[in-house]
């Protein structure tokens, strides 16, 4: 296998597509639809991120760590491979410019994120829903934008810097507003920062409208992690969207960005016909397309086995 030309030929046609590609986060391969099935090499500006899902190329983690070195002489660069079917443990390997204590920059088209190299962080922004925060970027223009599942802040971020009136983050872990609140001072915008479940602030949202202290929402970005507590169907984001949904539907916002993260719930139901049963018959459901650095190569795109990019809607009534 000709792992440094297949790289090669993938990472120069990223480039080829943006500008100022040193500087920008993005998916510089794409598993299968790039010709390396179960891979992934992601760039965050001057750090680059390599995961190996699939168990039968991590032989060749040395050689892929070798090849992107020679291919990117200037980013630190770390390899995460998958040590066994199905599980979240991995095997780490880096080059002589990684840091694991480094802080980093990255635009992604007009905003700028701050990266973390340590894995157990995830980084910082998630470059798989680029397409739904450009998205949500493009129709942010004086509306008021409560951002469930924050994490960092990033479809905030997004939001701001595409105009939004105000934005409303909420995420019950501390540590990730405040990263997010970094990313605000980075793109020279502020907005709202709350440590709540979504369960816990959307239900004093809605006894908030009834007492007629606050208004609907224009636009409400909902991004759960796929597993959160549990596996298979002990997973606590599944068995809580029919809750999410509800308050959705109470809390009388207009307009939704939802992604779905959970491959098996994605596969298991039909979406549609579940966001119509919690949000009502009138709404309208479109897939938003995942960007071009994540779709890949091939112009017909060829499910990986071996991960699953997120399913994105944005829903209106």
């Amino acid at each position: 296998m000709d792992i440094k030309g297949i790289l090669e030929k993938s990472i120069d046609w990223r480039y080829c597509q943006c500008e100022n590609p040193e500087v920008q986060a993005m998916r510089l391969v794409s598993g299968v639809s790039d010709g390396l099935e179960g891979v992934l090499v992601e760039q965050y500006g001057s750090f680059v991120l390599a995961t190996i899902y699939n168990l039968d190329l991590i032989q060749y983690q040395h050689e892929i760590l070798k090849a992107l070195d020679e291919l990117l002489p200037t980013k630190a660069i770390l390899i995460k491979a998958r040590e066994r079917a199905n599980s979240n443990d991995y095997q780490y390997l880096n080059n002589d410019r990684y840091d694991r204590d480094a802080i980093h920059s990255c635009s992604e088209g007009v905003s700028k994120f701050e990266i973390h190299t340590d894995p157990r962080h995830d980084y910082g922004l998630y470059l798989d829903t680029k397409s739904a925060r450009d998205f949500v970027h493009d129709r942010a223009a004086g509306k008021n934008i409560l951002n469930l599942f924050s994490y960092t802040c990033a479809f905030g971020v997004s939001a701001m810097t595409g105009g939004a009136s105000f934005v409303t983050n909420i995420d019950p872990c501390k540590e990730y507003l405040e990263w997010g609140r970094r990313n605000a001072e980075l793109n020279s915008v502020v907005f709202k920062r709350y440590p709540d479940t979504t369960q816990g602030y959307l239900s004093r949202h809605l006894r908030r409208l009834e007492k007629g202290t606050d208004s609907p929402y224009d636009l409400t970005i909902v991004d759960p992690p796929a597993f959160l507590v549990g596996r298979g169907s002990k997973r606590l984001a599944r068995n809580m969207w029919p809750e999410w949904m509800d308050y959705l539907n109470r809390a009388g916002c207009p307009e939704f960005i939802i992604v779905i993260n959970d491959k098996s719930f994605g596969r298991e139901h039909d979406l549609e016909k579940f966001f119509r049963n919690g949000l009502g018959d009138s709404i309208k459901v479109n897939a938003v397309e995942q960007s071009f650095d994540v779709v890949g190569q091939q112009v017909s795109y060829a499910e990986d086995k071996c991960y699953f990019n997120p399913m994105i809607f944005h829903i209106c009534r």
